[in-house]
């Protein structure tokens, strides 16, 4: 839709919300599509993008509150903190369970808020530069918010030099000038201008915090988008976004290793060379389990190995490589814990039913070994922590010598990230013997359920090492 026909677009429902009226359209026929715009922007920011997708789908576009044509009032709320719960209600009036989500900055922000705080469940969530990870906000914003009253007052003529900047701000290339017309209309005037000002005030990153250490609980697939060149909110911020995801992985995979480890007479199914030690041990000992301990090692080599295959060869089928193999591994999780509730508990680790058993845990942990190591190799090992706790200490030890403020900031983001796997891992290993303790076998149905969990998350945007 080109800008000229701005008249078409329209927002012709009103939602009510705690008194407070939110504009929103729906177009279009077919599978549910709800679009979340950012700021300092509007519904209009799809103008271009809704007519085409709702050729095939039906779509959802409303103005968060205090935005575009939504209602915008004195002393209202329109901080993250509200705008979960206006998308939640929408998605109730609504009537529409688990749509497709787009959102865009703040509204990714509220997107996951919706999805973590009030349970909305989403088909899928696609995140474009999303307000989610800390640090965020500008000097600008920060300025705002201790003097919002003075900026009220700005003569007409400043405020709109000062939008202007700001919006230009957001785009890589010049706006042309009728569309960044567009974009100052619901801000220009005298209610727009403290509508304005209001919204930046409220901006505040305590919305994000409640929820990042959250984000390995997301229940659905995620794709994110980031502009290399985006200028408010640094790529980087949307890799450590994707960096928190696999952290189930790293606990499921503690898991296992530790409900193998006392199921099968000291078998590893995880850290699969920690099987030489408890291989001299069985031998020097005269304890079962050496064959299942000799067997470990090509079972896992031979599962990596077809595992790459499988996943170039969905890649090619234009198939997500990551889901195919996660998806493998939660089958194989599922097997396994059959046959061990079906044929355990095992008298001797020697035995067929027992060798069965390990040999399918051995092929799911090095499916995900193989899908961590190929598709989120920028994110921290989850199955071997040697290495991981070594790093932790020499950044550690960086830190304590001293160094640059920018090169501090750095490493103790990747310590940060390193601990949290460490300690899922951690709990991973606890939670596992506890159960084992109280279920014996059973305590094998909670890897299926973390490794489905794990084949729904997206794939990570961490930068690929060579291969």
């Amino acid at each position: 839709m080109a800008s000229a026909n701005i008249g078409s677009w329209t927002l012709s429902h009103a939602f009510s919300f705690e008194g407070q009226e939110v504009r929103y359209e729906v177009v279009g026929a077919g599978k549910p599509l709800v679009l979340v715009h950012g700021t300092p922007f509007s519904s209009l920011v799809w103008r271009r993008i809704a007519p085409h997708v709702a050729r095939h789908r039906q779509i959802f576009y409303y103005d968060l509150l205090g935005y575009g044509r939504s209602e915008m009032r004195s002393q209202q709320d329109v901080s993250l903190g509200v705008q979960n719960r206006v998308f939640a209600s929408l998605l109730d009036h609504w009537g529409i369970a688990q749509p497709d989500v787009v959102a865009h900055d703040f509204g990714g922000a509220t997107a996951l808020r919706a999805h973590l705080l009030n349970r909305c469940e989403f088909k899928s969530l696609t995140l474009i530069d999303p307000v989610a990870i800390a640090p965020w906000g500008s000097p600008f914003v920060w300025h705002v918010r201790e003097h919002e009253a003075a900026f009220h007052g700005l003569p007409s003529y400043i405020h709109r030099a000062i939008l202007c900047a700001y919006i230009a701000g957001a785009a890589h290339r010049p706006l042309a000038p009728e569309d960044l017309e567009l974009y100052l209309g619901p801000w220009l005037g005298e209610r727009g201008q403290a509508a304005f000002y209001r919204q930046i005030a409220q901006m505040d990153q305590r919305y994000t915090d409640e929820v990042e250490r959250r984000y390995g609980e997301i229940r659905c697939p995620v794709c994110i988008l980031w502009g290399e060149d985006d200028q408010w909110i640094p790529i980087a911020q949307g890799r450590a976004l994707a960096a928190r995801l696999p952290d189930v992985l790293s606990a499921n995979a503690g898991y296992v290793d530790t409900a193998g480890f006392l199921a099968l007479n000291g078998l590893f199914t995880s850290h699969v060379t920690g099987n030489f030690v408890t291989l001299g041990s069985s031998l020097v000992l005269g304890t079962s389990g050496a064959l299942a301990k000799v067997l470990a090692l090509p079972v896992f080599c031979l599962t990596v190995f077809l595992s790459r295959l499988l996943g170039q060869r969905h890649k090619g089928a234009g198939h997500s490589a990551l889901r195919t193999l996660l998806t493998l591994q939660f089958t194989l999780l599922v097997a396994g814990a059959a046959l061990a509730i079906w044929l355990g508990p095992f008298a001797s680790a020697d035995q067929l039913p027992a060798i069965v058993t390990g040999m399918t845990l051995v092929a799911a942990m090095a499916t995900q070994n193989a899908a961590h190591r190929l598709h989120l190799p920028g994110t921290p090992p989850s199955t071997v922590m040697t290495l991981t706790t070594t790093q932790i200490m020499l950044d550690v030890g960086e830190l304590v010598h001293g160094m640059p403020s920018e090169a501090a900031a750095a490493i103790r983001g990747r310590l940060k990230r390193l601990t949290l796997s460490v300690v899922m891992f951690a709990l991973g290993c606890a939670l596992a013997a506890l159960v084992f303790a109280q279920l014996g076998m059973w305590c094998f149905l909670l890897p299926p359920v973390l490794g489905l969990t794990a084949a729904r998350l997206p794939e990570s945007l961490a930068p690929e090492l060579p291969r």
